[in-house]
């Protein structure tokens, strides 16, 4: 409908501008038609689109302007000069938006517009930040772990096509004719999970279908909580407008025909809370003249029903999890880490104090138990890529940013760090790594896969010390002998005090024994409590002689904290080990 009357507004523009030219106006309904129907220009002010369209238009009314004075040997003055000029007005206004958008929009010029797109930054020192869950920002209550193992992404999007594809194939109803869509990141019932509609294979398997019937998700923690989801409230699913469906049932086409003057971004394919599946697509404008993009608006489009209604930031449905796009965050926190300081400092000919740059890659990581999402952004400073500032997670609902500052290594140099430790398994791989706050140490997490793109192991390496790496089958496994790696170094990162709860015990040893953890040797030992309570505890060299010295029996008065039965031991003493008196 919409490109009707954009080809229509082009027609009468050229038909005025050539004095009345049929084929003129003709050829520019269909050329201005075909382009808004094909492409999906944006109509507003400060976008290019709108631009093209005014440029195309000018072009054929001034080459069919002055074909019709060339074939013609007597021409009227008036309609000479109006063909010179309809001829002149294109290139014109290419040259004229050229200036205009140069002037309006280089960071040159606007480096401060830029750098306050993300807005207010708090900035916390990751020490500080280890009463905080799954380093969110969000409090967290004595009753919670120091990391949320269900926060932990354990399975990518690799893993996650593979599982779909499973459940495609088992369904024969589905073969050949549908495949999964790109699997993206959302939530379902409060849990991170890989969705993605059912996506036509051609033309044809599109025009003989009245909708796609299913969707499929995998759980992002775990990879064996999947479903390939055929019916939603007792209902058959018919989703009539998908991303591969054709003509005005493609939902971008839907969009772009209830909402032709707003830019959109972004299809992100969530769930609602009931398992009916929507498109949530972020609307955004344009704040520095034509760039600067940010969020506005979301338009949530329903496949089924093949509707499209906007919704303002401020009266979002609670289950929409995606609004900021990842490519606008990491865009933004570059900006705000780059610009601050002025368009000169940033430049090659700046000092470039206080600069920093994001990472490469950009990761979506569940903040809340109650299934926030943020984007987590990597800093380096130009001078060190090898090394971290800290990282930035924006809100992928609110925007709202946090820098948590953290010297070390990069996710780059985790990566390769633990790829080092398994450097003897052929074709395995190291997936991203992404920060936590693991017993209270800025630690890296990595998921390890073989050449088949199988999950095979855990690995954690704290930022400040690349030399300590651990991996194991899984996760539980590999937190155990990381609080063991980390007893023998050291065990917490200086000055901070104990998220998880603190005990005090006084008792006897019942078993005592030793393992090395990556050439450090690990004391394991339990100790005589109340009936129906086991708990270990493990301690490192760093703790000091006495563990090491005592054997089963003896009295021991122990501090430590931990969770889950496995307790990292703090300080260690046996009375019945005497010491010299001091003098």
């Amino acid at each position: 409908m919409y490109s009707l009357l954009f080809g229509a507004i082009a027609a009468l523009a050229v038909a005025a501008l050539t004095l009345g030219s049929v084929p003129g106006a003709v050829a520019a309904f269909l050329a201005v038609t075909g382009f808004c129907y094909l492409f999906q220009p944006v109509i507003a002010l400060n976008f290019a689109d709108l631009w093209i369209v005014a440029v195309v238009t000018l072009a054929i009314a001034g080459g069919l302007s002055l074909f019709w004075t060339c074939r013609k040997e007597k021409v009227g003055a008036r309609r000479t000069r109006a063909a010179v000029l309809t001829a002149a007005l294109a290139p014109c206004l290419v040259a004229l938006l050229v200036a205009v958008s140069f002037f309006s929009t280089a960071s040159i010029f606007h480096a401060g517009g830029y750098a306050s797109l993300l807005g207010k930054v708090e900035t916390i020192p990751f020490e500080q930040a280890v009463q905080r869950l799954d380093t969110g920002g969000r409090a967290v209550g004595s009753d919670q772990t120091v990391i949320d193992q269900q926060s932990v992404r354990q399975v990518d999007r690799g893993l996650a096509e593979r599982r779909a594809q499973e459940l495609i194939g088992k369904d024969p109803e589905f073969g050949g004719t549908y495949q999964h869509g790109t699997m993206q990141l959302t939530t379902r019932n409060g849990r991170l999970v890989w969705a993605a509609p059912l996506e036509f294979n051609g033309f044809f398997k599109w025009l003989s279908s009245d909708g796609s019937p299913a969707y499929v998700w995998v759980d992002a923690h775990d990879e064996r909580m999947a479903d390939l989801v055929k019916q939603v409230d007792g209902k058959p699913l018919r989703m009539r407008c998908t991303e591969s469906a054709y003509f005005n049932q493609n939902v971008e086409r839907l969009a772009w025909n209830s909402f032709p003057a707003t830019a959109t971004t972004d299809y992100s394919f969530e769930l609602g809370p009931d398992g009916h599946p929507y498109y949530v697509i972020t609307a955004y404008d344009h704040f520095v003249g034509f760039g600067g993009s940010s969020p506005t608006a979301v338009i949530i489009a329903d496949p089924v029903a093949c509707t499209a209604e906007r919704h303002g930031l401020d009266s979002l449905p609670s289950w929409v999890s995606r609004v900021v796009p990842s490519s606008f965050a990491k865009e933004q926190v570059g900006d705000w880490a780059g610009l601050g300081g002025g368009w000169l400092n940033w430049s090659m000919f700046g000092a470039h104090a206080n600069i920093m740059e994001p990472s490469p890659d950009v990761e979506l990581i569940k903040t809340s138990a109650g299934g926030d999402t943020a984007w987590y952004i990597g800093l380096t400073t130009p001078g060190n890529p090898n090394g971290t500032t800290g990282f930035v997670l924006v809100d992928s609902r609110t925007k709202k940013a946090t820098y948590f500052t953290q010297a070390g290594a990069t996710e780059e140099a985790a990566q390769s760090a633990i790829a080092g430790s398994i450097a003897q398994m052929n074709g395995w791989t190291v997936g991203p790594a992404l920060l936590y706050n693991v017993d209270l140490r800025a630690t890296y997490l990595s998921i390890i896969k073989d050449g088949s793109g199988n999950f095979k192991r855990v690995g954690l390496m704290p930022v400040d010390d690349r030399n300590l790496v651990v991996t194991a089958d899984d996760l539980p496994t590999a937190l155990r002998l990381y609080a063991n790696a980390l007893a023998a170094h050291g065990g917490r990162a200086a000055g901070a005090t104990p998220s998880e709860p603190t005990v005090t015990v006084d008792g006897t040893v019942v078993r005592i024994s030793s393992q090395v953890v990556d050439g450090n040797t690990i004391y394991l030992f339990t100790i005589e409590q109340q009936p129906g309570t086991v708990a270990v505890f493990s301690a490192g060299n760093g703790i000091g002689p006495d563990v090491a010295l005592t054997a089963a029996g003896e009295k021991v008065h122990v501090t430590a904290h931990g969770h889950d039965g496995s307790l990292t031991v703090d300080s260690f003493e046996n009375p019945a080990i005497r010491r010299p008196a001091t003098r």
